[in-house]
């Protein structure tokens, strides 16, 4: 996949699809986790959005979620977590605690568990302030990505908005 040319049309968003599909058929086989660190690769090489890098961690988080160490799962739900709470994507960052939860209720742990699951709930319940929301993030003219304020009316090619980008469509 990394070595497709750019006429191919692959952007993140195919990316996600296919590696994520592949890793998740994958599992149980330990070739699941080499795609998923693959996919992480891909994705931060280019100028990803910020939520086509939080579903590349979930996509990593869960594979080792099934298949790594319980301390490689839970580090990387932990850097899920981090990156997903910067955008308010709450429900990225609860099914990653609720995996493990799951994984440590499995293993006889359930005070650990217990916290895993709470934490996973709180963000289920309330939206946390101060995070930037993906709508309010965008592509300034220098292709740096910035946080807009909702009443601010931004127009021009400059700032391209990624909600309803299809797959394929040109940049």
């Amino acid at each position: 996949m990394r070595d497709l040319p750019d006429t191919q049309g692959f952007f993140e968003g195919d990316a996600l699809r296919v590696y994520g599909r592949l890793a998740n058929l994958l599992v149980p086989d330990p070739r699941a986790r080499e795609v998923a660190a693959e996919l992480i690769d891909v994705i931060t090489d280019g100028r990803a959005h910020p939520a086509d890098v939080v579903e590349a961690y979930a996509v990593q988080a869960e594979v080792l979620s099934q298949i790594g160490t319980l301390a490689e799962a839970m580090a990387a739900a932990n850097e899920l977590v981090d990156l997903a709470e910067q955008i308010c994507f709450h429900g990225e960052s609860a099914t990653a605690e609720f995996a493990i939860a799951e994984r440590l209720t499995m293993n006889g742990d359930l005070d650990r568990a217990h916290v895993w699951m709470e934490r996973g709930q709180h963000r289920t319940d309330e939206d946390v302030p101060g995070h930037v929301h993906l709508w309010n993030v965008r592509m300034n003219d220098a292709g740096e990505w910035e946080e807009v304020d909702e009443e601010d009316e931004v127009s021009g090619p400059a700032y391209e908005s990624f909600e309803g980008r299809q797959p394929g469509a040109a940049r």
